[in-house]
């Protein structure tokens, strides 16, 4: 029992490190999302062209997508 014991902690010590990571990641990720949509929200209509904002959140979604970010 000893042996498991002694295998199975740094196992669980990753597993924590990697849900600790993970929970951070979500929340950063979850703030970035939220100052960018009330920025967006707040600025003036006409200010950016629309057409600049679908080919950048396009582009972004990609990149996202292809690199298996989430």
């Amino acid at each position: 029992m000893k042996l498991t014991d002694g295998y199975s902690r740094p196992k669980f010590s990753i597993i924590g490190a990697m849900e600790w990571l993970c929970f951070r990641l979500d929340m950063l990720s979850s703030i970035t999302f939220a100052f960018s949509l009330i920025f967006l929200i707040s600025i003036p209509a006409g200010l950016i062209d629309p057409g600049v904002l679908f080919q950048s959140g396009i582009s972004l979604q990609i990149k996202i997508y292809s690199t298996n970010v989430i």
